[in-house]
């Protein structure tokens, strides 16, 4: 296994099938342009279903939470800018610049914190990262925690963050 980089993203979501699964938001952000009417008339169920049922630990998110993520989301073109935002991140077109321009390895000390059950973002994205980095990597893996690790774990965040600044 490897690390899939931003530029090698379409490539991989191609021959990865828990990539392709576990990765919807991604697909959904290369959509032709939803009008905001639309997305905000699915924004409450969207944030409740993205903060509940990606998280592991079901308390992570209050109610009050879900309803400040809604709030923040249902701002006038928030809920586009974060859909582009990702569609950005992993597009052909810019992983293409990243590759014509990336020239050497990371060269900043690096912590990588992934929750153990993270639905979003398949573990096939960080293995293999080290052949990038000039600098040294920790990838830890956060036991029984989803998608949300800072919330969900947010001591066990912070500990981790402490001890690797």
């Amino acid at each position: 296994r490897s690390v899939v980089l931003p530029h090698e993203w379409p490539q991989a979501m191609l021959k990865n099938v828990d990539l392709r699964r576990g990765s919807w938001p991604i697909w959904i952000a290369h959509l032709p342009p939803l009008p905001d009417w639309l997305l905000h008339s699915v924004v409450p169920d969207l944030v409740m279903n993205l903060l509940k049922t990606e998280a592991v630990r079901k308390t992570a998110f209050s109610l009050q939470d879900v309803q400040l993520y809604g709030a923040a989301l249902r701002k006038p073109g928030a809920l586009t800018a974060a859909l582009k935002q990702y569609g950005q991140t992993f597009s052909l077109s810019s992983g293409l610049l990243q590759a014509a321009t990336q020239t050497s390895a990371i060269a900043t000390p690096t912590l990588v914190l992934w929750g153990d059950e993270d639905s979003l973002l398949s573990q096939g994205l960080n293995a293999g990262m080290e052949r990038h980095m000039a600098a040294p990597l920790q990838v830890k893996q956060i036991p029984q925690c989803g998608h949300w690790v800072q919330q969900e774990v947010p001591h066990t965040v912070n500990r981790a963050l402490l001890d690797f600044l």
